[in-house]
């Protein structure tokens, strides 16, 4: 039997402002695309040659807490943002949640929460065949203008965009 030695991981500590800085392979629990590549624990979503998102993949694992608050927010998506029922779901109170978002991201949990709805917005636009009403109402969105408003915001790119961006590669997006 072949042993295998895997390198310890460096912590942070709850006060730090820094994330670790190792990758860890965690990309089965981000719902990647053709289009996106796993690089220094990180997803990265490229759309286009000036503009490039990025959600961190190793940041929930970095801090118990902040890993219970992503999965909040996966579970969450089409409800909305709400600081509370986040803070108490996760068992915290809402300032002590915020400054962990803030101290393993470097964004308030809003933005991270936005982050999150911006990612699987892309891939379901990129895997479906769905309207842009339904996409935005399966990220929390009351209607599909504000979802392009968002999209063209964070990545530069409008919804057709992005759907042809995976008919040129080869991508598994069919229409109806």
């Amino acid at each position: 039997m072949k042993s295998v030695v895997r390198p310890e991981l460096p912590t942070a500590s709850v006060g730090s402002s820094q994330a670790p800085t190792a990758a860890v392979d965690n990309s089965a629990l981000f719902a990647t695309s053709p289009q996106s590549t796993y690089k220094s624990g990180k997803v990265v979503q490229t759309s286009g040659a000036t503009s490039i998102y990025v959600v961190p993949d190793h940041l929930a694992h970095a801090d118990p807490l902040v890993e219970r608050f992503e999965h909040w927010c996966r579970a969450n998506l089409s409800l909305g943002f709400d600081l509370s029922a986040a803070a108490s779901s996760v068992h915290a109170s809402e300032r002590t949640l915020s400054r962990r978002i803030k101290d393993v991201t470097g964004k308030a949990p809003l933005g991270f929460f936005q982050d999150i709805r911006v990612q699987r917005a892309v891939h379901l636009l990129e895997t479906t065949a769905d309207d842009i009403e339904k996409i935005a109402a399966a990220v929390g969105y009351a209607d599909g203008v504000s979802l392009r408003a968002l999209l063209r915001d964070k990545l530069g790119k409008g919804t057709r965009e992005i759907r042809a961006r995976v008919r040129n590669k080869g991508g598994e997006h069919h229409d109806r």
